[in-house]
């Protein structure tokens, strides 16, 4: 693959402000970060010459249908017309995207959302501005929104991505216009409040694409930067692990990084006296820092509000300063990307706060970029938010970026470089978030406030419903609707008043093409236990957009509750592809498997399992009774050990039963001496655990009789078990009253007598005569505990047990036997 990469395209992908040389006219608006300047600048000395264009365009029945049909052929005309060459038109595209970028993601970020660029650039007169205006932006919305998936209406000047991803796509021969359409997708899809399967399957093939291209450019800090994207696009847009782990990975080896928790002495509270472990990140760069850095300068960042409580110091003070190697900001980046990695891979539980916090406080100690540093306050800020002693700096932290966000300090090229990679959001991801946090400490009303600026129809209903002002949602929903009716408030208000038609209206106004008009409806059913009514509602769902998660495993829990196992496997299945730390997941879809008879593809599953949730005995016992059904005793008896450790104590005698029956016929062949002596090392636990259990210690006996082991401590160690086995027998309460029990007390006084024989047989002979009595003694007290339970008033024997009792008697008669010898010897 021949490409020549120009070294002003090199330098725009990791820089937004350069001197692009072959863009004379237009370099001093690039060079200042001028970027709506040059946007405009480019549209005088074009668009504008073309008026039957622009009046056209404002005259069509739908804008931005007409804009992305004539692009093509518009493009065309004005670089055979007007002298400009594809450079320009790259640098149009990448200037009109980083505007959308400062006015919706990095700032300053204006209060209205006025669109004074869409009306810039049509030359709408203030006369007919507003109507035509409104009309202009709607359309766009629609065109970058799907059926029920629209952008936020807090989207500002949407007209400047719509013409990037128009230009990304229309420039012929530039080597890095995918790059920039892939970043347009992601930013699209930020935007989006759900996943988009057309946008997923474009980043797919894109990022595929230019797994290819990439490499030729022989370019590290290109490959690292393509790295962090890719990984950023899996983790923040679909949660995607293993894939973003295999990336990770990749990076991490290089950029010869290495970021791992260590402990360190420290004082984390103001009256604390002694030192003790603290977590802390040990951070190694590989010597790898003046090769990569780009000398990148920002003049402030923003602020980072102090911790002031009356407890906890600020910063955990150690005892001996970290030595930790300074980083570049690619190297940052991949720091970062490993927190995030790490929070959605750990489960959100009590140490989650001690296991992330170590690389915020790394990233914080010395900033080098600024979309890193919001987003690490922004990421310590929700973290904070489970505390009562952080969540008042949590709230006033993200109170912060938000102000930062709106002013003027630092200029706004200053933060715009490695936007690509810092896991950026936009604003009013940030405003929700502040509502959220205000509705969690009782702030109901300042939240409801913040959630109708932001039109989050969803957030301000459960708002009502927390205040139990249900009726007051419906009413603000029915406000909203009487301006105009649109699926999102239908499924809302059904949601609000319980009315089962208002998914059907929803679901008529999208003109049956609404993903969530159907989730709605199929949740209506769900959440009241109707499984088998939601089924179609949520297939349906899911035909248009397959990428809802969480809805693959309604599909999937609702169809086993109705005994559907096909479809519930497959539904299972789709999920754990999207999701596969889900350890119910992977185990509801065993239990379908195993329905199915498809015991092999159970135990792969129940594997899965295991993986996601190493601590959940329930799990583990699962994997072991698939396990006994495969026969994977290796399996079975390393499933045992783990419950053992996790519950301290399980009884499971059939599984146990199977697997010393499996030695005992020897179905193992030449696996069974290993197996044999792991199945002895088990029952030794057990035994040491489950004291009064007869028949493990039965089963423990027999276990010990496959060992290959001779020797007399062999015998006696058997003649002990069954002594034991059949003393808790004995001691159970009512036993000779029922005919089965007293054939398993008599086959065990037979292999307790057996054993007895054998292990006389090594011992000298008053040692054997008391072994012998013994198990006499025993036969006798267990026949004569038989013969008075178990015999009518006529004096005659059950029937039923005549055979093992005059087996019973036969063992006397040859213990008598032997016992004669010893005598006359």
């Amino acid at each position: 693959m021949n490409m020549s990469l120009l070294p002003e395209e090199k330098k725009l992908l990791l820089f937004p402000v350069i001197s692009f040389t072959a863009s004379e006219k237009y370099a001093e608006h690039l060079s200042a970060g001028k970027f709506t300047d040059l946007v405009l600048s480019f549209f005088m000395n074009t668009f504008h010459q073309d008026e039957e264009f622009i009046s056209n365009a404002l005259n069509a029945a739908n804008f931005s249908e007409y804009l992305e049909s004539s692009i093509d052929e518009f493009f065309t005309n004005i670089c055979t017309n007007f002298n400009i060459n594809e450079c320009d038109i790259l640098l149009f595209g990448i200037s009109s995207f980083y505007c959308f970028i400062e006015e919706n993601f990095t700032g300053p970020i204006k209060q209205s959302t006025d669109d004074s660029m869409l009306k810039c650039l049509l030359r709408l007169k203030p006369v007919d501005s507003p109507n035509v205006l409104r009309e202009v932006k709607a359309n766009i919305i629609a065109h970058l929104s799907s059926n029920d998936n629209s952008i936020s209406c807090c989207t500002h000047e949407p007209i400047l991505l719509l013409l990037s991803k128009l230009v990304f796509r229309w420039c012929p021969n530039s080597v890095t216009k995918d790059w920039w359409m892939l970043r347009s997708l992601y930013i699209h899809q930020l935007l989006l409040p759900d996943p988009s399967p057309s946008i997923h399957e474009k980043l797919i093939t894109l990022m595929a694409k230019l797994d290819q291209e990439v490499p030729v450019f022989h370019d590290s800090k290109l490959n690292a930067l393509f790295l962090l994207e890719k990984i950023q696009i899996h983790l923040q847009l679909y949660s995607e692990i293993s894939k973003a782990q295999s990336f990770m990975d990749i990076l991490l080896k290089d950029l010869q990084l290495q970021a791992n928790l260590i402990g360190k002495l420290g004082r984390r509270t103001k009256f604390q006296e002694r030192d003790i472990a603290q977590l802390t990140l040990n951070v190694n760069s590989g010597g790898k820092l003046s090769e990569r850095s780009l000398n990148y300068f920002c003049a402030c960042f923003p602020k980072d509000q102090k911790l002031d409580d009356e407890v906890r110091l600020p910063n955990i003070q150690f005892t001996e300063e970290c030595q930790n190697d300074s980083l570049d900001e690619i190297q940052q980046a991949a720091v970062l990307a490993i927190f995030v990695l790490t929070k959605k891979s750990k489960p959100k539980d009590k140490l989650q706060f001690e296991e992330l916090s170590p690389y915020l406080n790394y990233l914080l100690s010395d900033p080098k970029v600024w979309s890193f540093h919001l987003t690490t306050l922004l990421f310590r800020s929700l973290l904070e938010a489970e505390s009562s002693r952080t969540v008042e700096r949590s709230i006033t932290q993200i109170q912060s970026l938000i102000t930062d966000l709106e002013s003027l300090d630092p200029q706004p090229v200053q933060r715009l470089p490695f936007v690509f990679c810092s896991f950026m959001s936009p604003k009013w991801v940030l405003d929700g978030h502040l509502a959220k946090l205000l509705v969690e400490v009782g702030a109901i009303q300042s939240a409801l406030d913040i959630y109708q600026h932001l039109q989050m129809w969803e957030e301000i209903v459960a708002c009502y419903n927390y205040l139990k002002l249900r009726h007051k949602a419906a009413e603000v929903i029915r406000q909203e609707m009487a301006k105009q009716e649109t699926v999102q408030l239908w499924c809302l208000l059904g949601d609000a008043t319980d009315d089962e038609t208002c998914y059907q209206k929803a679901w008529e106004l999208s003109n049956c093409k609404s993903s969530k008009a159907q989730k709605h409806w199929a949740l209506y059913y769900f959440t009241r236990k109707q499984y088998k009514e939601s089924i179609p509602h949520l297939q349906k769902s899911l035909e248009l957009n397959c990428l809802q998660i969480s809805l693959w495993f309604n599909l999937g829990f609702a169809c086993l509750i109705h005994e559907n196992w096909e479809s519930s496997a497959s539904a299972f299945r789709r999920y754990c592809s999207l999701e596969p730390d889900s350890f119910e997941a992977w185990n509801n879809l065993a239990k379908a498997y195993i329905k199915l008879g498809q015991k092999d593809r159970a135990w792969r599953a129940l594997q899965e399992a295991v993986k996601c949730n190493y601590d959940n005995w329930k799990v583990w016992d699962n994997l072991m009774a698939v396990s006994t059904d495969c026969a994977d005793f290796h399996e079975v008896i390393r499933c045992y050990h783990r419950i053992l450790d996790l519950k301290g104590k399980h009884t499971d005698t059939e599984v146990l039963r199977i697997l010393v029956n499996a030695l005992s016929n020897n179905s193992m062949q030449g696996d069974m001496i290993a197996l044999t002596k792991q199945a002895v090392k088990l029952f030794g636990r057990l035994t040491s655990m489950v004291l009064n259990n007869s028949e493990i210690w039965t089963l423990y006996a027999s276990v010990t009789q496959l060992s290959e082991e001779e020797s007399d401590e062999k015998l006696q160690k058997i003649a002990q078990y069954y002594q034991k086995a059949q003393r808790i027998k004995a001691s159970e309460t009512n036993w000779e009253a029922f005919v089965d029990q007293c054939k398993d007390m008599i086959k065990l006084c037979l292999n307790l007598a057996e054993a007895q024989k054998q292990c006389s047989k090594c011992l000298p002979d008053l040692q054997a005569t008391q072994h012998l009595n013994s198990a006499k003694l025993v036969l006798k007290s267990v026949a004569a505990k038989i013969k008075k339970s178990q015999t009518d008033v006529f004096g005659e024997m059950n029937k039923d047990l005549l055979n093992e009792m005059q087996n019973l008697k036969n063992e006397i008669d040859t213990i008598d036997n032997l016992l004669r010898k010893y005598v006359n010897t």
